[in-house]
């Protein structure tokens, strides 16, 4: 459920396993390379973490520049992350830490509800090219 107002900067997060983590904000990206070896052998780091890292960055782009109580749609094709930010949860514990860290920073923001996330086909999502290192001109 999305609340009446909601501010759409056209923001957009994606992962990929071989290459990082992008952002895209109104069309300015920003990405990041995944070190070797970020997996972790238990499973619990893996795409859906980094996808949750993602995410993660996203929010904390949107609420440094924003005032207090904007609430934010944003774009992620990760079904799972999606859907456990919509639930507070996930089954992936690593997952769920950073969820845990998103939430303590949108307390200190001023609202654990303000960051609402919609799921986009990753061939839609303008974020999936820097992810995989083909960045934009």
């Amino acid at each position: 459920m999305f609340p009446a107002r909601l501010t759409d900067y056209g923001a957009f997060s994606d992962a990929s396993s071989s290459v990082g983590i992008a952002i895209i904000i109104g069309g300015q990206w920003r990405a990041w390379r995944l070190l070797p070896g970020w997996q972790s052998c238990n499973g619990e780091k893996d795409i859906q973490w980094a996808e949750a890292v993602g995410f993660e960055l996203l929010t904390l782009t949107l609420t440094r520049g924003s005032a207090a109580g904007t609430n934010f749609r944003v774009f992620e094709d990760n079904w799972g992350v999606v859907e456990g930010w919509q639930n507070f949860r996930s089954r992936n514990t690593a997952v769920n830490n950073v969820f845990k860290h998103i939430l303590d920073h949108l307390k200190s923001y001023g609202s654990i509800k303000c960051v609402y996330p919609s799921y986009i086909r990753s061939g839609d999502n303008p974020a999936d090219a820097p992810s995989r290192a083909q960045y934009p001109n």
